[in-house]
Formats: structure tokens, sequence, C-alpha cells
């Protein structure tokens, strides 16, 4: 009798949860209920709502350029992920992972792949967008979990702006349209493949936002309401501001605010800033860098103000990057965009919080 007065409450439980729109988790004897809304599903790459539509198809990753001349940059406040690093001498090169990128008319402008951005993307199984690459990355690039689409091998799928002041190399750009162009002719699945593994980051829901210093999980939790990376990425000088009215940190390089030309020069800003030191070594007289990506390493983990040091680790080639805090947990990003700036391990220390 008692077990089965355990099933039939367990039954009512599971009924009143779905009756509410709710899926319910039954563990340990208690009912939780998980938040569900019609036609939406959690994002995998920000934990946001996303139409169901999509909800299987897989996120583009495209190289976007971030030098002077390649200013103004359009459609990237659209990206959901953002990796930065320093790609030769001083310079910086974006990989933009986009989670929604339907009704883009204009993306980019779109440069050359490195190989470590591409170890970055595949753990996402994106459609991974470039205009040649540096030949270290050739072998990657031939993965067959990598379905990049290459703009020096194809005539179609990206198209050239001509603007006054804008020199030919960075006038490249791509649309939905041309991407699904693209992937038809060769042969790309837009639906996720055997290669997708889910659940790549943690994520806490934004009615249930993780404040770090609030929460037993994490120490060593300090301010960080600023940070400054002008002495790390020496060309475009980029630093975030913590944005107490939207609770976002704001971004900005070359002195000014980093904006989007496609949207009414709207300012890139992000829930979550990851800092990844990552040993890395100069390979060639072209001052080329190299990044260990499976090495593991340190780095700091920012959101809503404050921030906690952190350690990663990427098990093997399609594996995600993992990170955690000091007490070897994985820890839990709050719903919404990153930004992932890696460092060379060498300049750790050239990070400001000020």
């Amino acid at each position: 009798m008692k077990y089965l007065s355990v099933f039939l409450s367990a039954i009512l439980a599971l009924s009143l949860a779905l009756t509410n729109g709710g899926t319910s988790v039954i563990t340990n004897g208690a009912t939780l209920t998980e938040d569900t809304r019609d036609g939406f599903v959690r994002s995998q790459l920000t934990n946001e709502w996303i139409d169901d539509s999509i909800a299987n198809k897989r996120p583009l990753a495209v190289m976007i350029p971030d030098n002077p001349s390649a200013l103004p940059q359009y459609g990237i406040s659209r990206a959901s992920i953002i990796y930065e690093c320093v790609v030769e001498s001083d310079v910086c090169r974006l990989l933009c992972l986009f989670d929604d990128y339907r009704d883009m008319d204009r993306i980019g402008n779109v440069r050359s792949a490195r190989k470590y951005f591409v170890y970055w993307a595949l753990e996402w199984d994106p459609l991974f967008f470039h205009c040649g690459n540096v030949y270290y990355a050739d072998e990657i690039l031939d993965h067959p979990a990598c379905d990049n689409i290459n703009c020096v091998k194809i005539n179609y799928g990206w198209y050239r702006v001509n603007e006054a002041g804008r020199i030919k190399t960075q006038a490249l750009y791509t649309s939905t349209k041309d991407v699904e162009t693209a992937a038809e002719k060769l042969g790309y699945s837009l639906d996720h493949t055997d290669y997708f593994q889910k659940n790549h980051w943690r994520f806490s829901n934004a009615d249930n936002e993780l404040i770090l210093s609030a929460s037993d999980n994490y120490s060593d939790v300090f301010p960080a309401t600023m940070v400054d990376f002008g002495d790390i990425y020496l060309h475009d000088k980029p630093y975030f501001v913590y944005n107490e009215k939207t609770g976002l940190y704001d971004r900005f390089q070359f002195g000014d605010a980093h904006i989007d030309a496609a949207y009414d020069d709207v300012q890139l800003s992000f829930k979550n800033v990851l800092v990844q030191f990552c040993d890395a070594d100069m390979i060639d007289l072209y001052d080329h860098w190299e990044y260990h990506t499976m090495d593991g390493g340190e780095g700091y983990y920012l959101t809503n103000g404050e921030a906690i040091p952190v350690t990663w680790s990427k098990e093997d080639t399609l594996a995600p990057t993992k990170f955690y805090s000091t007490n070897g947990q994985e820890i839990t990003l709050n719903e919404g965009k990153t930004m992932v700036c890696v460092v060379n391990s060498k300049k750790a220390s050239s990070i400001s919080f000020p």
C-alpha cells in the first residue's frame, strides 16, 4: 500500500506539472517542475529560448577580422558566442557562432581561418565559414566533422561589397541565403550531425540567475565591474564595462564602443565573459601564433559584475572545453551570450580589473 501511495502521488505530480505547461522530473522522492514554452526550446549555446523549428539546426561559425580596415563589422551582435585571440603579431581575429542566423542579409566581413579556431568551432558541430586559411589548418579542416565553406574554393555562398575606403580583402560577406545555398551545393546538412555533443556548458535560467557571491559553490569571488585587455591584445585594446542597468558587459575597442553596423550600430554586450589562459608559441617568420587548445590551463569567469578564478580542460578534438571552479566543480554560466577571450598564458598577469 505504501508503494502504491508513492506511485499515485508521483503520477498526480506529473499530471499537474504537464497540465501547467511544465515538464516534470522526479528524483529522490521530490518532483521538480522545469519551465517549458510551447513552440520554444532552450538554446545549447546560450540557454535562451529559441524557436523549436531551429532546435536541431547546426550553428553557423564565421571567421571575422578585427582591425581598423575591417570596421565596421556586420551582423556580429547576433552571435551567441564570440571567441577572440591574437592570430599574428598583435592583431586579433574573432570566431562568431550564430545559434539563429535566419533573416541575415550581411554577415562579415569574412577572413581566413586559423587551426585553433577550427578546434573551438568543432565543439559545436557547426557549418564553418571562412575565406582561406593558413596552411597549418589544412589537416583539421579536412576532418570528417568539419563541414567548412571556404570562399577561396567556391564562387557561390558569398558576395563582395565595394565601398569607399574599404579594401578588397575586407569586403567579402555572406548571408542566410548564401550559407544555405553553399551548404546545399556542398552536400552539407543544415541539421546537427552525429558529431554533435549536447550540454556543452552548464547554465542557470534567467529566473534563477547566478550571483557568484551568493552561491556556496564558489570561493575567491572578487568585484569585476571592468576587465581590461589593453596590455594583452595590443592592437584593438578591448575592455568590458559592466552595465548595472542591463546586467551585461558592454565591449569597447579601439577607444570606442564595439558596434554592429547591420543593426543600427548596437554595441556588443555579453552576459558572460570567459578568460582562457592558453599556452601559445609563435611558429613561423610571419608571426603566426599556435595555441595549445587541449593542454588545459587557468582563467577567469565574469558575470553580474563579479569574477572567479577558473581552470579549463579539453579532452580531445571534438570534446567541449569545460571550465571549473577552484573546488573542481564545473561552473554554471548565466543565461545569455558569452565572449571567450583566449589569452597567451605568458601574458596572464597583464589582465587588469580596474
